[in-house]
């Protein structure tokens, strides 16, 4: 006759055991030795539904034998058995099950962990637990981070940009710049102070493009939108123009050109960024919603991926980050999201701080859809565009030397969200749910963009 232990929590309290289809009318023996006498001891079976369907009491001091009755096991999934301690004394035990009518040996736990748990099983078992990691989505569009408008690297507002026309010919834009075909000679883009990029006095500023076909035309960088100080290139030799203010410069426009009529030149990727270099473009604007997850789909399909169970959990609330413990009925949140409006921003030098009392300290325990999230050791070493946590408290820090206020920074990120980690992660009940493992290879997923770890019996 095979026994297995079950479980076994020195000094435990309501400790859990779990039965499943194959253990119809056979014996639990309970071993049970008290540190006290006379203590009231009951066992529970509870069935999936969560139904108690038997309630046994019974004094401790002696070697307990049951016998798990048939209608405790009628419905498919978990029976979970609990001992509950009546008194206040402390029990050491273990909990047999006996196995005989296995062939081979013993029945034991196994756990599988990934974005699909993969396991094989040569019965049909059921499981002892089936948990999922739940993870914040952040959609970044293809790019490597999130800014705001004019907080990244960028600083030409192409979509603005876009409403301008052209002298001389046609302006379509597209790929991330203008397509100008010259109907005359000296074509080009209209230079509009509406549509403008803020310099200060010793700022350098680069103009960037790609035209593959070398086009001949000039590009032109305007201080203060006037020809006063003007630098210019021509396309044919060059892809970039530099500028560097002078005093009382406050701003530059720009324009593009075509010197020949009937010739198109596609510029693409245009980019204005500081300093002297130009470097690989990126859009002006890359917002990057953060979304969570309402309910949990898990899935169990056989080797061939082929659906053979689902189980769905239900929140009743948006869960931005955690685990949901799917057979358990517990979810535990880990993340909560707030709108960047809702909280209250102070300006400090060259950059701004707010606190969130509930975050978990940490330079990087958050996201953000608008800003790059930064792992730097103080506010100096930040970029504009950048944001960043305190490594001790639960401050958090922005970067934008071209905000010149709290309410620069509301109008222009005030509609965005961030999602923080939680110091204390909070609990949310929910309905148990289970699914049973199948003779074979068996695949465990889940649609939560995290982890599955389940834990189930097999035969050894």
């Amino acid at each position: 006759m095979e026994q297995l232990k079950l479980n076994m929590i020195p000094n435990g309290v309501n400790p859990v055991f779990h039965a499943s289809q194959n253990d119809k009318g056979r014996q639990i023996r309970f071993v049970i030795d008290d540190t006290l006498s006379n203590e009231r001891v009951s066992t529970t079976y509870t069935s999936p539904d969560g139904t108690t369907i038997l309630n046994v009491q019974y004094v401790t001091g002696d070697v307990i034998t049951e016998t798990i009755p048939n209608e405790v096991l009628q419905s498919e999934g978990i029976v979970e058995g609990e001992v509950r301690i009546n008194g206040i004394g402390s029990l050491n035990f273990f909990v047999e099950v006996e196995r005989d009518a296995y062939e081979g040996g013993d029945i034991i736990t196994q756990t599988a962990t990934g974005a699909i748990a993969t396991f094989e099983t040569n019965i049909e078992t059921a499981f002892v637990s089936l948990k999922s990691d739940i993870n914040p989505v952040q959609d970044l569009h293809g790019y490597s981070k999130p800014w705001s408008g004019g907080g990244g690297k960028n600083k030409l507002n192409y979509e603005a940009w876009k409403t301008v026309s052209a002298v001389n010919g046609t302006a379509v834009f597209e790929n991330n710049g203008v397509t100008l075909t010259a109907t005359s000679n000296d074509c080009y883009t209209l230079s509009n102070t509406d549509m403008r990029v803020p310099i200060s006095e010793g700022e350098t500023i680069t103009l960037s493009w790609q035209e593959t076909a070398n086009v001949n035309g000039a590009v032109y960088i305007f201080p203060n939108g006037t020809t006063t100080g003007m630098v210019y290139t021509q396309n044919a030799s060059n892809k970039k123009l530099s500028y560097t203010a002078t005093s009382g410069v406050t701003f530059i426009t720009w324009r593009f050109g075509v010197q020949t009529a009937g010739v198109t030149a596609y510029y693409k990727n245009i980019q204005i960024e500081k300093g002297s270099q130009a470097t690989s473009w990126e859009p002006y604007e890359n917002i990057c919603p953060i979304s969570g997850f309402s309910a949990l789909n898990v899935t169990l399909a056989d080797g061939d991926m082929q659906t053979v169970d689902t189980a769905s959990v239900n929140f009743g609330q948006t869960v931005y980050g955690g685990v949901a413990d799917v057979t358990g009925g517990n979810t535990t949140s880990k993340y909560e999201r707030i709108k960047i409006s809702d909280m209250t921003w102070m300006a400090s030098g060259d950059s701004f701080y707010s606190s969130l009392p509930h975050k978990k300290v940490g330079n990087t325990t958050f996201l953000c859809e608008c800003l790059r999230v930064v792992d730097v050791a103080s506010v100096s070493a930040m970029v504009n565009g950048d944001i960043k946590g305190h490594p001790s408290n639960t401050n958090m820090y922005i970067k934008n030397t071209d905000w010149a206020s709290e309410t620069d920074l509301y109008n222009a990120i005030g509609n965005y969200y961030i999602v923080y980690e939680l110091a204390t992660p909070t609990e949310i009940t929910t309905t148990p749910e289970n699914l049973t493992a199948i003779s074979g290879e068996n695949n465990v997923f889940s649609d939560t963009n995290g982890d599955t770890t389940v834990e189930y019996y097999i035969e050894v």
